[in-house]
């Protein structure tokens, strides 16, 4: 090839379920707004410069099917550590049960890949998660954290519009989505933290749900060293789903799958305020967030900017879910962050 060449990288996927492989056929034709593709091996499949190549998945039936839909039956393992050595991908996604993660991602560093893309929360723990970003950072690997939100075009403009001052001084992030806070919670927790430019939280005070499921919701106030604060509604059985409110002084935006709301307030009002809508910005250049996550951890190989979604704003993220549990069981006394975590915690999710 002449000049004009592009590298393309090599990337293999560890673990072949849901969000893996098939998560978008059941986002077609589903209400509200959805970027297509959705998933690891539709996104590779979608990015400029990444050519899947390979998969490991234990599940047998899980495995052959990943091979066949995605046209490499000939390269998919039992064992990603046989992946690892016999393929030598440059990139791997690592989209396996949380508790798997820590292991999978020191492995893949261990095994010399240019950069990992690992499903979110970061780990189970704050402890394996500190080894995952440690590692990474120590090898200079590229690592990109898949809170999907932040390869949003629209997410990425309500964060801008926040930053800009769209509705003035930023006074509290509302937050509500229906239970399972390592599940969904981290998308809620993560975006708050964009929206806010990833300031550092300073205290959590929270409650986790009674009942004794595999990763409940929960409840909780936080305050951000910048003196604004989160509010969390994520008790289970919530029929609002997720939805972000973001308060300034002279206005108000909501966010969700359906909602795309901008409010002003209009001075000189007789009641002090009155609300105005303006339109949501919505021209923007509309890519799959996943795809767009690739992209910019591609960039990063090179040389480029770290990846907007990695292991440093995901490790905060997974703090205030840790800060919850740990003011859960202080009958939810504020707990200092990071100082007062409890950072063995190994939280079960799925």
């Amino acid at each position: 090839m002449d000049g004009d060449a592009v590298t393309a990288y090599r990337a293999a996927v560890i673990g072949c379920g849901d969000v893996a492989s098939t998560i978008g056929d059941d986002m077609l034709g589903a209400p509200g707004r959805w970027v297509l593709p959705h998933g690891h091996a539709p996104s590779y499949e979608a990015a400029a410069r990444v050519e899947l190549v390979a998969a490991a998945e234990i599940d047998q039936e899980r495995r052959l099917a990943f091979g066949e839909r995605w046209g490499i039956a000939n390269h998919v393992y039992a064992d990603y550590r046989d992946m690892l050595r016999a393929e030598q991908p440059d990139v791997v996604s690592i989209a396996t049960p949380t508790p798997l993660h820590e292991e999978m991602a020191l492995a893949a560093v261990e095994a010399g890949v240019k950069a990992i893309f690992l499903e979110k929360p970061i780990a189970s723990s704050l402890v394996g998660a500190d080894r995952v970003v440690a590692s990474c950072a120590n090898a200079g690997i590229p690592l990109a954290v898949n809170h999907t939100r932040r390869g949003d075009a629209v997410y990425r403009k309500a964060a801008e519009l926040a930053q800009s001052g769209a509705v003035g001084e930023l006074h509290s992030l509302m937050m509500l989505f229906p239970s399972r806070l390592m599940w969904i919670g981290t998308h809620g927790m993560d975006l708050m933290n964009f929206i806010v430019g990833d300031a550092q939280v300073s205290w959590v005070s929270g409650e986790i749900q009674a009942g004794g499921e595999r990763d409940p919701g929960g409840n909780a106030i936080f305050e951000y060293e910048n003196g604004v604060r989160g509010f969390v509604n994520g008790f289970k059985d919530n029929p609002v789903g997720f939805r972000l409110h973001v308060i300034g002084s002279d206005g108000e935006m909501v966010i969700s799958r359906y909602d795309l709301r901008l409010w002003r307030n209009r001075p000189g009002s007789r009641m002090g305020y009155e609300p105005v809508v303006y339109p949501f910005p919505q021209s923007l250049n509309y890519v799959s967030p996943m795809v767009k996550l690739i992209d910019e951890l591609v960039e990063a190989i090179e040389g480029g900017p770290e990846p907007v979604s990695n292991g440093r704003t995901a490790l905060k993220a997974l703090e205030q879910i840790v800060g919850i549990y740990c003011s859960s069981r202080r009958d939810c006394s504020r707990v200092r962050v990071p100082g007062g975590l409890d950072r063995s915690l190994a939280i079960d999710s799925l």
